[in-house]
């Protein structure tokens, strides 16, 4: 049956039984739905879910109501509202549980990010031969506002995860915003490397003479094929003033090449727990949610505030005057600065016992090994 078309009995049948859901509910958890808005179309969503399943077999209007009596309609009613129930209670603990949206910290990050979002969209136009940076602010401060609805919601263990994917972006923003115009066209050029590798083009002579480009460049390096998909995709590090690529000690991967480039290895033991969870390890069926919570909330927090930054050094390097951008990186800011530093203060004196040791300088560092990271005390 095709529900964009309701027939009168449809009509009737269906305002019957979301009658009886929005009563129901009302008198059973003495909640005021009969004037709340938002239940009663809530109600009303699982009302039509019941009604159209149930006569969706039916050929005339005699046998809709033949199947939709008065019982029916009262027992469908009470499944209705208890698997209502089931929902909003869910979404009650989740909210309880969870980083209140309406706290001064959530609240600081979602105005800071939303603003940032403003300022940065019209400069934007997801073309990276014209826009490059402005579109990988703008998707970088996206991810954050993905991580902090999360955060929300009580999604702790899938927030830390995809601050993971954050954590990379801001290593490749912080380089490029570093090394300016010229590496910047190198990691354009990576990103051509990368469609005609993926066959995004249709093959002609262009796309032979980037391959062959690829490949030239890849034996400057002394890399063989094997290599080709590692070097489209951390080649462009090789251009990096702080990729040594004499040492050792630096590859063209994630943790070796961009992250030590970017000079955030202290976040190694951070990635490599969100680097588990998402593939999902032990680790992901069994985390601690609010560890895992906590340790979002502190990341994200410090992930925007030196985007900013790296967003400052680009428009002041470009010369770009922006008076919304000035309030941001002022005002919205400080406000953020101070919250995060009253919720990384009470972060450290709860887990400083658990996931921190002490350096020799007497600075706190996260634990190479984070001890209660699993729920799994019981094994």
């Amino acid at each position: 049956m095709n529900e964009s078309k309701y027939s009168k009995q449809d009509v009737t049948l269906l305002r019957e039984l979301t009658i009886l859901a929005i009563n129901l509910y009302s008198s059973k958890y003495n909640n005021g739905a009969i004037s709340n808005l938002y239940v009663q179309s809530e109600l009303a969503n699982f009302s039509r879910i019941y009604y159209f399943y149930f006569i969706k077999d039916c050929k005339t209007e005699e046998e809709k109501l033949k199947v939709m009596t008065q019982q029916f309609l009262e027992n469908c009613a009470k499944s209705i509202v208890e698997h209502y129930q089931i929902i909003a209670s869910y979404r009650h603990k989740a909210s309880s549980s969870s980083m209140n949206q309406f706290s001064e910290l959530s609240f600081a990050l979602e105005t800071t990010i939303t603003m940032m979002i403003n300022v940065i969209e019209p400069l934007s136009t997801k073309n990276p031969s014209q826009t490059l940076m402005p579109d990988l602010f703008l998707k970088l401060f996206m991810q954050a506002i993905g991580v902090l609805k999360m955060l929300n919601y009580d999604l702790s263990t899938e927030a830390y995860s995809t601050w993971r994917t954050l954590h990379e972006a801001e290593c490749v923003v912080k380089l490029l915003v570093e090394g300016g115009s010229e590496l910047q066209t190198t990691y354009k050029k990576h990103i051509l490397y990368s469609n005609v590798y993926r066959r995004m083009y249709q093959e002609n002579d262009n796309t032979k003479k980037v391959f062959a480009d690829l490949k030239a460049e890849m034996a400057e390096h002394g890399l063989k094929s094997k290599d080709m998909k590692k070097f489209i995709e951390y080649g462009w590090l090789y251009s990096c003033k702080t990729f040594d690529s004499s040492n050792p000690l630096y590859k063209l991967n994630f943790r070796d090449g961009l992250q030590k480039a970017a000079g955030l290895e202290e976040y190694n033991t951070s990635y490599e727990v969100a680097s588990e969870i998402t593939h999902s390890s032990p680790i992901f069926f069994y985390s601690n949610a609010s560890l895992l919570g906590d340790i979002s909330i502190v990341n994200l927090s410090d992930t925007i505030i030196r985007s900013i930054n790296y967003f400052d050094t680009y428009v002041t390097n470009l010369g770009i005057a922006n008076n919304d951008f000035n309030l941001i990186k002022s005002v919205y800011v400080h406000n953020l600065i101070k919250h995060s530093q009253i919720k990384e203060e009470s972060f450290y004196t709860k887990y400083k016992d658990f996931i921190f040791e002490e350096t020799e300088e007497g600075d706190l560092t996260i634990s190479d090994e984070i001890k209660p990271i699993l729920n799994t005390d019981h094994i």
